[in-house]
């Protein structure tokens, strides 16, 4: 019984916003259809004077503002939200944002939808009116019949006469045989024209291009951080750990040359080279650290980065709300890598007395978020960001940066942790 009245709720519901969409659908027809054939027809009339430009631009401003409308309208078939993409201007400037308007492909499908309506809005009221004043006028013939029962001129329904309650009675039949049809016109026409809708005002077609753009830019700029990180560590491993081998290999083999003739001189050799070992062993390390930290590897984010935090010159407080599972890798990998560049920023560059770093992760997304109290004026593309960001992006993420003169400077992430 519960499943019964559920499905009629529902069904019932799905009538109601489809017929409140075929309805209103004529009088927003009327509208976008006056403004855009008189905006326009009047706009290219004065083109020749100074009027016809202003009045062509309002008018494709106003009808962007009842595309947006339009798209709210058909929320109520598609129960999904329809977003547009407008082309944002090149650069600053009236002139730029008005040649960004009549250049984008979008209004011009704003436009195309706002003369298809008033036929669409018409068909689509024409149906849903007669469909739905069908039904309901043979559901209920035995209300409005019965007077006329009896007079020279009873109700004709085409195939009989209402003359009795029978006849009426056989009419609120046929009325509820036909209501499927009647609501499958219905949920048709409004489904249609609605799908109508999302393709002219919000086509998937540019969001996929718009996504194709982001991902080749930023797996050129995840290939871009790798080259740039591979470098590092190769100019690391020459300038720090194979020098000092290359200094300890010099000191045995000038110990091995003394030991006869000056031992103390070679045990001095070789004194030297086991400090430069023990040197060499810490630069390794430290690369090792730089490219995954092992703390990071077996105690996770949270730990890993509070660890960093204690080395930090600049004091920083560590707040984590990650939740007890664990991230994928390259999720933990490139926030910690955030948090470490942004107090290494911090240090060198902020001079400021403490920093704040914050960890939350919200169902599938990880926020990132490191404050320091310096002096602000932060360079959002400077080199170390800009390894972050691209790094941060690779993973479908985002980074940004906020550090106005005077401070405080605030670094945000957000990186998608869904396993």
């Amino acid at each position: 019984m519960m499943l019964i009245v559920t499905t009629l709720r529902h069904w019932l519901g799905r009538l109601g916003k489809d017929t409140l969409y075929l309805t209103t659908g004529l009088p927003m027809g009327i509208l976008t259809f006056t403004v855009a054939v008189t905006g326009w027809s009047t706009g290219l009339g004065l083109l020749i004077t100074l009027i016809g430009f202003p009045v062509l631009l309002v008018t494709a401003l106003a009808i962007r503002g009842l595309s947006h409308v339009e798209r709210a309208r058909a929320e109520l078939v598609r129960d999904e939200k329809l977003v547009a993409r407008y082309k944002e201007p090149a650069k600053p400037g009236v002139w730029a944002r008005v040649k960004s308007i009549f250049s984008d492909a979008q209004n011009w499908r704003d436009l195309g939808w706002a003369l298809l309506l008033l036929p669409i809005g018409i068909a689509g009221f024409t149906i849903a009116v007669t469909a739905i004043g069908a039904v309901l006028g043979l559901v209920f013939a035995p209300a409005w019949t019965w007077a006329l029962w009896d007079s020279a001129d009873p109700p004709d329904l085409g195939l009989f006469h209402v003359t009795d309650i029978w006849t009426a009675l056989a009419a609120t039949a046929i009325g509820i045989a036909i209501a499927p049809l009647g609501l499958a016109c219905v949920r048709g026409s409004a489904a249609a024209s609605a799908a109508l809708a999302g393709a002219l005002l919000a086509p998937r077609t540019e969001e996929l291009e718009e996504r194709v753009e982001v991902l080749q830019a930023t797996r050129a700029g995840a290939v871009d951080a790798a080259a740039a990180e591979l470098e590092r560590i190769e100019r690391d491993l020459h300038d720090g750990a194979q020098a000092r081998l290359v200094a300890i290999a010099m000191d045995l083999g000038l110990a091995q040359q003394k030991l006869d003739e000056d031992p103390e001189h070679a045990r001095q050799l070789l004194a030297e080279a086991r400090d430069g070992a023990t040197a060499a062993l810490v630069e390794l390390r430290d690369l090792a650290r730089g490219i995954r930290p092992a703390l990071l590897a077996e105690r996770g984010l949270a730990e890993a980065v509070r660890a960093f935090a204690t080395r930090s010159p600049v004091p920083a407080t560590v707040t984590a709300d990650v939740g007890p599972e664990r991230m994928p890798e390259p999720v933990e990998s490139a926030a910690y890598f955030v948090v470490a560049e942004a107090l290494a920023n911090v240090a060198k560059h902020a001079n400021a007395r403490r920093a704040t770093v914050s960890l939350v992760r919200r169902d599938d997304k990880l926020e990132v978020l490191v404050v320091d109290d310096g002096h602000g004026g932060a360079n959002p593309d400077g080199g170390g960001l800009k390894g972050l960001r691209a790094r941060v992006e690779a993973l479908d993420g985002t980074l940004g940066v906020a550090s106005p003169a005077g401070g405080p400077t605030m670094l945000r992430a957000e990186l998608p942790c869904a396993s």
